[in-house]
């Protein structure tokens, strides 16, 4: 039998997606002057960095308002506010309502996460969510339906090839997860182990609030879940973060100190809204000094000291 001779070079293809890399992280300034919101379009049609911050967030409030009501867990949540907040780096609020994205970047989470819900039942929950006000029914025979099911149809495409189709990045969530060791089966001696349970619970809480604002964008997903870590212990300032855990998530308190600086930064803008759409009213306050407090110090050394005896004779034979 003979062999198979391989093609020329020039038979091959080169591929028919061309797909574009990100790092997706960007700076403060750029997120205040630079997303398509206030490039875009004439003076009178620009969006204003606080305007922009207030719909970030609103929008991310009615993502995981629908997360709740498909029963989803908040990691699916928290990759969903992630194809969110990259989105608006290259498209604009104008163009797509925050209502629409939010929906369209649950129902793909839904699907990397391995969490799928019916695409029915997913535009059921948004759409009744995102018109509370309205008296209409909303099922597979109604207008309403029918218009959600081909928005996000049309707009799954499009948010897909603005996310350059990376559609599992980082999560806080599970990186606090792992970094806590709560799905080993391990003993739990120490008080930072038996209280970690406890502790996951409140950054989750965290983590829900932070990310109505972009800081993903600006920080690595290690130093967000640090930072969930580090607000949720100074509500009990009886529990000091161990290094080990620091360095377990590869991060330091520098890193972290300047996440919290932009967290605050970034939460300004919703201080006009009314309460529950706020950050910062909902977290603990920190000065640096309270901050760095908040972390444990270093195990001493483990090798035995020698006992005075023993210094006395070494002395003396010395």
């Amino acid at each position: 039998m003979s062999a198979v001779e391989p093609l020329p070079s020039g038979e091959y293809w080169d591929g028919l997606i061309n797909v574009k890399t990100s790092n997706w992280k960007y700076t403060l300034e750029e997120l205040q002057q630079g997303t398509p919101s206030r490039k875009n379009g004439s003076e009178l049609k620009k969006v204003s960095f606080e305007d922009e911050c207030q719909k970030r967030a609103k929008g991310i409030i009615y993502l995981f308002k629908c997360c709740r009501q498909l029963r989803l867990s908040r990691s699916v949540a928290m990759t969903a506010s992630c194809y969110f907040h990259r989105f608006y780096m290259r498209r604009d609020m104008l163009s797509h309502h925050y209502f629409e994205v939010a929906a369209t970047s649950l129902f793909i989470a839904c699907k990397a996460e391995e969490c799928r819900r019916r695409l029915a039942d997913v535009v059921k929950v948004c759409a009744k969510t995102a018109m509370a006000n309205s008296q209409d029914p909303i099922d597979e025979n109604s207008k309403i339906f029918w218009r959600w099911k081909d928005l996000m149809i049309n707009l799954e495409e499009m948010l897909l090839e603005t996310l350059c189709f990376e559609v599992t990045p980082p999560n806080p969530y599970k990186l606090c997860l792992s970094a806590l060791r709560l799905e080993e089966d391990i003993p739990r001696e120490t008080d930072w182990l038996k209280r970690s349970k406890d502790l996951f619970i409140q950054c989750t809480n965290v983590y829900e609030l932070t990310s109505r604002v972009p800081l993903v964008l600006l920080h690595e997903t290690n130093v967000i879940a640090m930072l969930g870590v580090v607000l949720s212990c100074a509500k009990d300032q009886s529990l000091k973060i161990p290094p080990e855990f620091v360095q377990e998530l590869g991060t330091d308190q520098e890193q972290v100190w300047a996440c919290y600086q932009d967290l605050v930064a970034l939460s300004r803008p919703l201080s006009s809204l009314d309460p529950p759409f706020q950050v910062l009213q909902h977290l603990p306050k920190l000065e640096f000094e309270q901050f760095t407090g908040l972390f444990g110090t270093a195990a001493p050394d483990s090798a035995p000291e020698k006992n005075q005896e023993t210094l006395a004779q070494d002395k003396k034979e010395g």
